[in-house]
């Protein structure tokens, strides 16, 4: 059917009702003029008539009726009836009248049925839209304790949109044994503070399948701040939540594997370390065994934050100097401390980051504090000036004036001369920092600046690091 036949189409019916209506309101006036002589004004009858062919009928039917209500009242109630004559001047007003408020009350009828009908769409388009989407909506009257749901929260629970509005109570039946506790506690929390409401839990359906569900709801207040109802939302995140399973499968698998590799290497350096009689060479074997394994710890801190892109970076200087620590067996009068701002940042700029600080604090255990010298090793992670500072200081016998040959160095010096300070300027570089470091001063101070665009969110400003000695044995 084209547009232009459904227009005609439209057109027609709305001329139908115009008829029907105003030759019902005529007979209804000859019916209540037999019971009640001169009782009504001409038009009593036509003003409902006008009303209900402009909401039913659409704005060209009201005008229809309007001018049929005006006809058919004037031929057959103003005197002289039977007529189209006009007695007198009055009977012109009372026509002239009934025709502007026809006009008005027709026009409002017209714009009520347009607006009705747009809500109607509207939410038939959410409607649809959120049973395609898997959203719902609620809400909780909490004077009354009356719950109103939107049919897809129906769905979402597996059960019949025909059902009256539930209470909570329903809600716990179908929750998930296992969450169920935690679920009772966010309601009644949301319920009595108006906090924000927002947890996931699992859903049983009546056939014995499981929805996770995602729920967030705000609350309505008083004047006086007291919650009045909770307005809330539901979303199926069935499909994420077995995305993250196989991704957290995946990523089990990956460290195991990952992990047996790095065994694998660091065993086969160990035999190599074994056979070697030269002590140098052993040694340089031996130093390798422990940069192999300190990439082990660091992947290892890295899987246990339950990232596989991200991590916290504060959390993993703790973890990473903790490990170092306890890897080399500190005694007592040497000690460990981190103090760090929580910081997001890639795994592929974490690595290379623990990697630079793996080598500075061996570096500083090993040779900053001779014989039975005591003493401290800070790692520090906070912002500076738009910036990340992370620092790794001693109060050792700091950096000697000369390279590894004797020759003399420079006070400020960019460039290491052993495999450990051209591995630590390597993976600064890798990592998008810039290396600082002195010599000849009390203890060494190496600085590792890095862009704020680094970090993928991280909370500048508060100058507050947290401090934790790691070790202290």
């Amino acid at each position: 059917m084209g547009l232009s036949e459904l227009n005609m189409r439209r057109v027609l019916r709305g001329q139908v009702i115009a008829l029907l209506g105003v030759g019902l309101a005529t007979a209804l006036r000859f019916a209540l003029e037999l019971a009640w002589p001169g009782a009504l004004v001409p038009f009593a009858t036509y003003f409902p008539a006008v009303v209900a062919v402009g909401y039913y009928g659409g704005a060209f039917a009201c005008g229809s009726a309007i001018v049929l209500s005006v006809l058919a009242g004037w031929f057959f109630f103003l005197p002289t009836a039977m007529s189209f004559a006009v007695a007198t001047p009055a009977n012109v007003v009372n026509l002239i009248l009934f025709a502007l408020a026809a006009i008005s009350i027709g026009a409002l009828a017209v714009l009520l049925n347009s607006r009705i009908a747009f809500a109607r769409r509207v939410e038939a388009r959410l409607h649809h839209a959120h049973l395609a989407s898997g959203v719902a909506d609620w809400e909780w009257d909490l004077q009354n304790d009356r719950v109103v749901w939107s049919p897809a929260l129906y769905k979402l629970h597996g059960m019949p949109t025909g059902d009256l509005n539930p209470d909570p109570n329903t809600v716990f039946k179908s929750v998930h044994a296992e969450d169920l506790a935690q679920v009772r506690h966010s309601l009644a929390q949301a319920r009595d503070t108006g906090e924000p409401l927002s947890m996931e839990y699992r859903a049983t359906q009546p056939d014995g399948t499981v929805r996770w569900l995602l729920c967030r709801a705000e609350a309505v207040r008083s004047e006086d701040g007291k919650p009045l109802k909770l307005i809330g939302t539901h979303v199926d995140i069935t499909s994420r939540k077995e995305v993250e399973q196989q991704r957290e499968l995946l990523f089990h698998e990956l460290n195991h594997r990952v992990k047996n590799n790095f065994q694998v290497m660091a065993s086969l350096l160990r035999m190599q370390a074994a056979r070697v009689g030269d002590s140098p060479a052993r040694e340089h074997l031996n130093n390798a065994m422990r940069r192999v394994m300190t990439m082990a710890e660091v992947h290892g801190s890295l899987y246990k934050a339950g990232h596989i892109d991200t991590v916290d970076f504060a959390d993993y200087m703790r973890d990473l100097c903790e490990k170092i620590s306890n890897s080399v067996l500190l005694n007592s009068r040497v000690k460990c401390h981190v103090r760090a701002e929580k910081a997001v940042l890639k795994v592929d700029r974490a690595i290379p980051l623990g990697l630079v600080v793996n080598e500075l604090v061996m570096n500083a255990i090993k040779h900053a504090f001779p014989g039975a010298a005591e003493g401290e090793i800070h790692v520090t992670f906070a912002p500076r000036d738009e910036r990340f500072l992370l620092a790794v200081t001693d109060d050792g016998v700091g950096l000697p004036l000369e390279t590894g040959d004797g020759a003399p160095a420079p006070a400020r010096f960019s460039g290491g001369v052993g495999l450990g300070m051209r591995l630590i300027e390597a993976f600064t570089q890798q990592a998008g920092g810039e290396l600082k470091f002195e010599r000849g001063r009390k203890g060494a101070h190496f600085e590792i600046w890095l862009p704020k665009n680094l970090f993928i969110a991280s909370d500048l400003g508060t100058g507050k690091p947290e401090a934790k000695a790691v070790n202290s044995n």
